[in-house]
């Protein structure tokens, strides 16, 4: 079974697929106070956002508590890979051109699309992504990689 969603056509399983990650990068790219992100920085805080609990971003875990959260830890950096793809092709983000480095700036389009958005769970992670974005916003991605793989091997 499919579904529309504002002109996507998507599988009825959304969870953990390519446009829900897509939705929250969008929403990622919309709640952060810079102008633009590196695709490391947009996957990071996704996998931040999605386990705030774990990391101490926020009083719950969007997708849930268990001790096999740190699983989605190479398969979401690929799926956001994808995505950027998806969200390029869709002219709802776009390379931002002023850096120097590769780095992804949500479109007027995106950021439509974005208001749409209204759920609890949208709602949810766009609060705890802010919130993510004031606290790390003077750590490197490799700081923050190494965050994770640090939190994961504590959890094991």
């Amino acid at each position: 079974m499919t579904v529309c969603l504002h002109g996507w056509i998507m599988n009825s399983n959304l969870f953990n697929s390519l446009e829900e990650a897509a939705v929250q990068s969008l929403l990622t790219l919309n709640s952060t106070s810079k102008k633009s992100l590196s695709a490391d920085r947009l996957w990071i805080m996704n996998y931040f956002a999605l386990f705030a609990k774990d990391f101490d971003f926020g009083f719950k875990n969007l997708y849930g508590d268990s001790l096999y959260n740190s699983a989605l830890f190479a398969t979401r950096q690929q799926l956001i890979k994808n995505c950027i793809k998806f969200l390029l092709l869709k002219e709802l983000i776009e390379r931002d051109i002023t850096s120097i480095h590769l780095r992804y700036q949500i479109t007027d389009r995106g950021k439509n699309l974005c208001r749409k958005f209204n759920s609890d769970f949208s709602l949810d992670y766009i609060r705890i992504t802010k919130t993510i974005d004031e606290k790390i916003s003077s750590l490197s991605d490799k700081e923050l990689i190494y965050l994770i793989q640090n939190s994961t091997i504590n959890k094991e």
